[in-house]
């Protein structure tokens, strides 16, 4: 270390902090004027430090003050106030920190909190800076104050739930379902009476405590049908039966038969019917026979006596018989599901053309076929379908005798929220406190 003489003191030279390796502290001999300077662990320059370590101001302090040097700029340059006096017991060594990652806040500035309570309250807490030392203040307001006059309030403090308490009876459930139907469900629109239709359906699981099969619920919907469709009966085509329309026309009543050499009267009987169809079988006229028994609506005769004949046979007659029903003839929906088929009411229901939806979904969940994946995709496809309609309370009564689970509102390729409620439309569309 190089030391050089200023203003008759020793002084170490002033070179940069990187060419030393060695920490000494500042001491003064007493009765000399020199004075070892130690390195401070501060980029740059190293300082001479203003106060020797027993409190008295160093002798480049005293020049500085007392105006005998006139280098008293330069002095200042390599003084060290006494706040940033060296401690000697901090260590001098150093060592690089990584800066850690900063999360920004979540909120620039203070805001309000709101929070429900226990008991119907609203907590309120109030902006604040608790860094410079303002103190939170919160606020308790009481729900039914600040909703006492919403038509909400009266109808969520008429429901007696919560429905998993011990001391609800089930009585009080259906007093509340019954008035629900009265009070909120206009019978004379399709949606009111499908409104209603779910309100029934929570009351006949009060009544039977939760458990019912398919022919409770079949019960259920042909009973609230305002009245029983009729469905028509058709004549059976003569194409279907297999017939051009001369040999059609040769079998209708008053032509000549010309192999009995009879002519048939214009009205029979149920006796000369079966008569005739026994005559015919006399002959061994199988096929005419089945037409016969097919045109007079004879189809028990004529499905038993095809079925001992070839498949083909009873096939044709089959298709015979099931052309005789209406398109949205709910026996049309029975034969298709035990063939094996989704029946076309499912794809087809809620139409006013098609008819009521629900003898439908009667015959379905009375009548299970052994394929039971075939009718639960049959239920379901009747579902989406109704849904696809807008008939969300009839999907949702649907979707609940096919077991489909509950989902929550941010799903929208589920089928079931809230019963009665649309969540793909919206969040507010058709919600009420009555889907609640």
């Amino acid at each position: 270390m190089k030391r050089v003489s200023c203003l008759g003191i020793d002084c170490a030279l002033l070179l940069p902090l990187d060419t030393f390796t060695e920490q000494q502290s500042l001491y003064h001999c007493p009765g000399s004027r020199k004075a070892v300077v130690s390195l401070v662990p501060q980029s740059g320059l190293c300082f001479l430090p203003s106060l020797q370590p027993s409190g008295q101001p160093s002798l480049l302090m005293q020049y500085r003050e007392s105006g005998l040097s006139s280098s008293g700029y330069e002095l200042s340059q390599y003084i060290r106030d006494g706040a940033d006096h060296y401690d000697p017991t901090i260590s001098g060594t150093w060592s690089l920190a990584q800066a850690a990652p900063v999360v920004p806040f979540k909120f620039s500035l203070p805001h309000v909190a709101v929070c429900f309570g226990a008991g119907g309250q609203l907590v309120l807490v109030c902006p604040h800076s608790p860094a410079e030392g303002q103190l939170a203040h919160v606020e308790l307001h009481s729900l039914e104050v600040i909703l006492h006059d919403m038509k909400e309030l009266k109808e969520l403090q008429a429901f007696p739930g919560p429905l998993v308490r011990e001391d609800l009876h089930k009585v009080n459930v259906m007093a509340f379902c019954q008035q629900k139907i009265a009070t909120s469900c206009d019978l004379s629109t399709q949606r009111g009476r499908d409104s209603a239709l779910l309100w029934k359906l929570l009351v006949l699981l009060c009544q039977q405590n939760g458990s019912m099969v398919g022919s409770d619920t079949a019960e259920l919907l042909l009973k609230d049908c305002r009245h029983l469709e009729k469905y028509k009966r058709q004549s059976p085509m003569a194409n279907v039966i297999g017939l051009t329309d001369d040999e059609w026309m040769a079998r209708q009543p008053g032509t000549l038969d010309l192999i009995t050499g009879e002519v048939p009267p214009i009205v029979e009987t149920q006796a000369q019917i079966v008569e005739k169809f026994t005559k015919l079988l006399y002959y061994g006229r199988k096929k005419d026979a089945l037409v016969w028994a097919m045109r007079n609506q004879l189809w028990g005769h004529a499905l038993f006596l095809s079925s001992k004949m070839d498949p083909r046979t009873y096939s044709w007659v089959l298709t015979g018989f099931t052309s005789t029903l209406a398109t949205n003839d709910p026996l049309q929906t029975l034969f298709q599901l035990m063939s094996g088929r989704i029946p076309q009411s499912a794809l087809c229901c809620g139409d006013v053309t098609w008819g009521d939806w629900r003898p439908h979904l009667a015959v379905m969940l009375s009548n299970k076929v052994g394929d039971m994946e075939l009718n639960h995709r049959a239920i379901i496809t009747m579902g989406d379908t109704l849904a696809g309609r807008g008939a969300v309370e009839a999907a949702h009564f649907c979707y609940l005798m096919a077991d489909i689970p509950f989902s929550y509102f941010e799903a929208k390729a589920d089928r079931m929220v809230l019963l009665g409620s649309n969540h793909r439309a919206g969040l507010w569309a058709g919600l009420g406190a009555r889907c609640v």
